[in-house]
């Protein structure tokens, strides 16, 4: 199946790892004229694993909350993980 119509990247078993482009490309439309260096890997996971909830807040809403990270987290690899973040985000909200 061809995904590039989908407007963003085709899994393969060699690029599964890589961080998506569309990160580049977002940042390239709204800023073009900057030079940005983009997040590395583990700047992005630092960014995610630095927030947390209260040891008060009940461990189910702390479960989607984890899930919601390990999303976010993947969607530097797979963009559109993001929007699932985003619904269980809400979903913890």
């Amino acid at each position: 199946m061809n995904t590039a119509a989908f407007g963003f990247k085709e899994l393969t078993a060699d690029n599964w790892l890589a961080p998506d482009r569309v990160w580049a490309d977002v940042v390239n439309a709204v800023l073009p004229d900057w030079e940005i260096q983009l997040m590395t890997g583990d700047t992005w996971i630092q960014a995610i694993l630095d927030f947390d909830l209260l040891e008060t807040v009940p461990i189910e809403v702390r479960k989607l909350f984890a899930v919601a990270c390990g999303a976010i987290a993947y969607g530097y690899f797979f963009y559109p993980l993001l929007t699932l973040a985003t619904e269980q985000l809400y979903r913890v909200t």
